[in-house]
């Protein structure tokens, strides 16, 4: 045997470390209240990406002095330079970030708790350079320094372990079959799936319960209404959005298993293998934001449904009668079960005559835009919204108070880090898909990649008009799922299943 394809037993440590700690960074996220506001939860999450990173760091360096080449699922005539175009914009964001924390314009102080953002003071320094990315709040920003450096090591790490071998496929004496899901992928799937279905289930127990805790241990105050926490989270539209990013996936997921059983027993009848308790799990999943009143989850969630019936039209998949009333029973009976679970409730929440103003969405975005007149090319700093928010508002007294989140992604984005700034973090997000379509990634089988797409791309959408990106559980559980979508590559144009 080839000695550089004999695994060091070095790296097979290292790569089983990858492997646990990537396990434990998934099911954190999901569980530590939305990470934000939490001084241990969030340095629990740095401290898991940066291990990701060190070991990733370390792997690599084990397999150069041994002359060790990983086997690794991908396709070796695919583009090369959208992965690396990834890499040069991932640190140039995080240089952006560095630079603003050293080239400080103020530093904020709040006189009172972090979440009251109408007495803060700002501590202008005088000693800065203009012309460079800086901050009007160093904390804030050196703060999200460590905690991207920490998502992004976790990003790259957990792309590397995906693309692995596994025990099992090391040894495979057979060629993948077209369309084949690695090992890795499909069990950090069958993780995030089933724990996200453990979340909904908890949240809906909550809800039923009246605790006024936090998973019943972590009180939540008392400003703050019984409707409004779902699950670990504070923020009902967060818990919606964590369900709109996964259950998609699920169901691309659930269409993968279905055709590869398919493919080794062609008779096999719908309910016969693992894949059909994914069909239940999704239904549940896309109920959930219905049911955690979130009005703007529902209405994306139905979005998602919509989209996933397209792309199961249009897709790929051409499905067997059984399967199609197994896909319709699914999607039909989330629309019922959030009806008889949460309807009256809704219908109460959409009836409320708040739409002209979105909830003080309206007056967020009229300050935002004033403050993106403001800091047009270099932004305010990452992260700085809530020490600059109170000197653009209208009229700034006790009756209008400052705010956190901007609740648009987006426009808090250009605010805060400027058009140059921002136009690394698009362009980040635009090689994302890129890399899949073009670069080296294992084929993608059928409606798989759509439906991660539909993930993905739904919390975007709902970015639009909410802060989803600048809560850490949720920004970094989008990221894993976008380091398994690099991953997968486009599959050969014209390739048919049937299910």
């Amino acid at each position: 045997m080839d000695a550089s394809l004999r695994t060091p037993s070095v790296y097979k440590v290292l790569d089983h470390l990858s492997g646990a700690v990537l396990v434990a960074l998934t099911l954190f996220l999901a569980w530590a209240f939305g990470v934000n506001g939490l001084g241990w939860a969030l340095w629990t999450v740095r401290g898991l990406g940066w291990t990701l990173g060190l070991l990733l760091i370390a792997k690599g360096l084990t397999a150069y002095f041994t002359g060790y080449r990983r086997p690794w699922h991908g396709r070796p005539e695919g583009s090369r330079w959208p992965v690396r175009a990834l890499a040069l914009i991932t640190g140039l964001i995080l240089l952006w970030v560095l630079v603003s924390w050293l080239n400080p314009r103020a530093d904020a102080t709040f006189t009172r708790k972090a979440t009251d953002y109408s007495f803060v003071v700002l501590n202008y320094i005088s000693e800065y350079r203009d012309y460079l990315p800086h901050s009007y709040d160093l904390t804030a920003t050196r703060s999200a320094f460590w905690t991207y450096t920490a998502l992004a090591a976790a990003f790259w790490a957990a792309r590397h372990w995906f693309q692995g071998y596994s025990q099992r496929e090391r040894h495979a004496e057979e060629p993948f079959p077209p369309g084949h899901l690695p090992d890795r992928m499909r069990w950090w799937l069958w993780l995030i799936i089933l724990n996200t279905l453990v979340l909904s289930l908890v949240g809906v127990l909550q809800k039923l319960d009246g605790t006024k805790n936090l998973l019943w241990i972590m009180p939540w105050g008392k400003d703050t209404t019984l409707e409004m926490p779902f699950g670990p989270f504070l923020y009902r539209a967060n818990a919606a959005q964590y369900f709109n990013l996964i259950w998609p996936v699920a169901l691309g997921f659930w269409w993968v298993l279905r055709h590869r059983a398919l493919e080794e027993r062609p008779n096999l009848p719908l309910g016969s293998d693992a894949s059909v308790t994914l069909l239940p799990i999704t239904g549940i999943l896309a109920a959930a934001p219905a049911v955690a009143l979130t009005r703007g989850g529902t209405i994306l969630s139905v979005i998602l449904l919509l989209t996933s019936v397209g792309i199961f039209v249009t897709g790929r998949a051409r499905l067997r009668p059984a399967t199609r009333i197994g896909l319709i029973i699914t999607l039909t009976g989330a629309l019922l079960l959030a009806l008889v679970v949460a309807g009256r409730d809704l219908r109460a929440r959409f009836e409320r005559n708040d739409y002209s103003t979105m909830n003080g969405r309206a007056q967020m975005v009229a300050v935002g835009h004033r403050m993106a007149a403001e800091f047009r090319w270099l932004g305010s700093g990452p992260e700085t919204i809530p020490a600059i928010y109170h000197l653009y508002r209208e009229t700034p007294n006790d009756t209008d108070p400052s705010e956190g989140y901007l609740h648009n992604d987006w426009l808090e984005t250009w605010v805060t880090f400027g058009w140059l700034g921002g136009s690394l973090v698009f362009a980040g997000l635009l090689l994302i898909p890129m890399i899949w379509w073009r670069g080296t990634g294992t084929p993608g089988a059928g409606v798989f990649v759509p439906q991660i797409l539909a993930g993905l791309g739904g919390m975007l959408l709902h970015a639009s008009f909410d802060f989803p990106f600048q809560v850490v559980a949720l920004l970094g559980t989008w990221l894993l799922l976008a380091a398994l979508l690099t991953c997968l590559g486009c599959p050969p144009r014209g390739a048919q299943r049937r299910s």
